[in-house]
């Protein structure tokens, strides 16, 4: 029919029955590989691996977030110490400019004497 939508096809197997066009797994192409650490274990032993493994990244996240905490406090600490440290040259600038239009006059006075 004109106009009409192919119809999809999957692959059979030698059965009839209708294969997945893609074995992907979670989105990865290419299937999981055994390790030597995951070699030889069981369904539990896998899940205690994992756990383990979970663990150890939540104290190194743990770890992480204190060392961002202390980071950021360092970060707080030093742009307060900046907002003072600029505080200060501004009204030293400005004792500077009233030194100095009190020197002016003081010289004007001097040499009209």
């Amino acid at each position: 029919m004109p106009g009409a939508m192919p119809v999809r096809t999957h692959k059979l197997d030698e059965q009839g029955t209708p294969q997945p066009r893609s074995r992907r797994i979670f989105g990865n192409s290419n299937p999981p590989q055994e390790t030597n650490q995951t070699r030889g274990l069981d369904s539990q032993g896998l899940l205690q691996l994992q756990t383990e493994r979970m663990r150890e990244q939540d104290l190194v996240a743990v770890e992480f977030s204190a060392l961002l905490r202390r980071q950021r406090e360092m970060g707080e600490t030093i742009g307060n110490e900046l907002d003072l440290q600029n505080q200060l040259l501004t009204e030293l600038d400005q004792d500077m400019d009233r030194t100095g239009s009190k020197l002016a006059a003081a010289r004007r006075q001097a040499n009209k004497l």
